[in-house]
């Protein structure tokens, strides 16, 4: 398939068409590295009860690391909107490795991408309780904020320490009111506009 009727298929927003026709690698050919990154953005959280469009948009993502790889290594941010993406579709295992491959690129990882390590609970086989604790008082010396007061709470209630958990309830409802929140972490690329697809 050529590009224009790539990109027309877009336009349309005719992903079915898209993932019938073609392969990652095929669209990896024929798109550069930024419209497949808002590609993959358009077609994951526009289709968010079509598992078979957002399966394809993740396979797509895997793809576009290995084909542009230099230019998906320049920016961290990259690999937490890929585990963004597996956690989504529940594969746990491998959100914790894009997490974990972006933290260990920086040398002063901040808060966020220390709660997001924290959240990643249900591979116990993989990052235990202490881990985990870890990770979430670091993001604290950091930077507090509501979300990460909100796993403290958590934390707290899951050791039954009532009174710390109380505290971080107080510190949550505190927090929330003074808008202090943790800071999202979106990939340089789609903080961008973006290429259009329009011919």
């Amino acid at each position: 398939m050529t590009i224009c009727n790539i990109k027309k298929l877009i336009d349309l927003k005719n992903w079915n068409s898209i993932i019938k026709d073609n392969s990652p690698k095929d669209i990896c050919c024929v798109l550069n590295f930024d419209q497949i990154m808002h590609l993959i953005e358009k077609m994951f959280y526009e289709n968010m009860q079509d598992d078979q469009i957002q399966q394809f948009a993740l396979n797509l993502a895997f793809e576009t690391r290995n084909y542009f790889r230099n230019q998906w290594e320049i920016d961290w941010k990259n690999d937490v909107f890929l585990g963004h993406l597996c956690c989504v579709l529940w594969r746990y295992k491998d959100q914790y490795i894009c997490y974990k491959k972006a933290y260990d690129k920086l040398t002063d990882p901040p808060e966020s991408i220390l709660l997001l390590l924290a959240g990643c609970d249900n591979i116990p086989s993989i990052l235990n309780h202490q881990k985990i604790e870890k990770y979430l008082k670091s993001a604290l010396e950091k930077k507090i904020t509501y979300e990460g007061a909100l796993m403290m709470k958590a934390l707290y209630h899951h050791k039954t320490d009532l009174q710390m958990e109380t505290y971080w309830d107080n510190m949550c409802t505190e927090l929330l009111n003074k808008n202090i929140h943790t800071e999202t972490i979106i990939p340089d690329v789609l903080m961008k506009s973006g290429e259009q697809f329009h011919t």
